[in-house]
């Protein structure tokens, strides 16, 4: 998404153009924009083969003790319990039967995940959902957290891939979280994460459940324009898109076009939506 980020910071264009004037020595100067303010909206359904497997996205299977998780789910760190019932804890899952609920302290991080069958890639942007949400009490009163993305691999310092940022709902709340890695990545790895302190409580938790699939790579979008002059109908803009799954179809409004690149445009605000074959999709607007 850096690439994006930097469409971002240059999309609104200003080009002078001079024009010359009955006497070859006068110039008259005009500013020609073309508007495109980048506001980013990322949304993904189905499956493609391509797409990476989260298996039991549910987290269900009843295991035989506390600490212990549903295979293939692993422990990375201290003990995340399944739930509901250990400990007289009775909250009921957002999807099938149980979920996983993760303990943060100073001192003490509760870490899940598991193995993928193919590694997330360094520099591609990624998208999973998840079902959240807060536990008040949980064996004892509990401050809220924040909920975290890691990749990891094996013998290696995980890298946080992305933050929910604090949250207090007590239901179970969607999150489709998007995410770039920096470098190649065999596992994925779930837990809570940023403690606040709250009433002199010192321990947070969250609620984990109901995993879409797939963790979905998106298509990355990069945009080149030219400015409309005033008055003139003769901007023009190009979107290309590299990484998901093609072929990749575009849409854009208004106008309605369905190419990568389009003329004729009056300065003003345009959008482009960009799908893969994957239905992953990212809205320029």
């Amino acid at each position: 998404m850096k690439a994006l980020f930097r469409v971002m910071q240059n999309a609104l264009l200003k080009i002078r153009v001079p024009f010359l004037l009955r006497k070859p020595y006068l110039f008259k100067e005009y500013v020609c924009n073309i508007f495109f303010f980048i506001c980013v909206f990322l949304s993904a359904s189905n499956v493609a083969a391509q797409d990476i497997a989260i298996i039991n996205p549910s987290l269900e299977g009843k295991v035989a003790a506390a600490g212990r998780l549903p295979k293939p789910w692993l422990i990375f760190s201290q003990s995340p319990d399944q739930q509901p019932g250990l400990a007289g804890f009775s909250f009921p899952a957002s999807d099938g039967d149980f979920f996983i609920a993760a303990v943060l302290t100073v001192d003490w991080q509760e870490l899940f995940g598991q193995t993928l069958a193919a590694p997330l890639k360094a520099g591609r942007t990624y998208t999973l959902s998840v079902d959240l949400a807060y536990a008040p009490f949980y064996t004892k009163e509990m401050c809220n957290a924040s909920f975290a993305i890691y990749g990891a691999n094996k013998d290696e310092k995980p890298e946080l891939l992305w933050e929910s940022g604090d949250f207090f709902h007590t239901s179970w709340k969607r999150y489709s979280p998007v995410f770039t890695p920096a470098k190649d990545y065999q596992q994925i790895v779930f837990g809570p994460n940023s403690l606040k302190e709250c009433k002199q409580r010192s321990y947070a938790t969250v609620l984990v459940d109901n995993f879409s699939p797939t963790i979905r790579e998106m298509p990355q979008i990069t945009v080149t324009t030219t400015a409309a002059c005033k008055g003139i109908s003769n901007g023009e803009a190009t979107v290309k898109s590299l990484g998901g799954h093609g072929p990749v179809t575009y849409l854009w409004a208004p106008g309605g076009q369905t190419t990568g690149h389009v003329s004729n445009l009056a300065a003003g605000i345009y959008k482009v939506t960009v799908m893969s074959a994957n239905e992953a999709s990212v809205t320029i607007a």
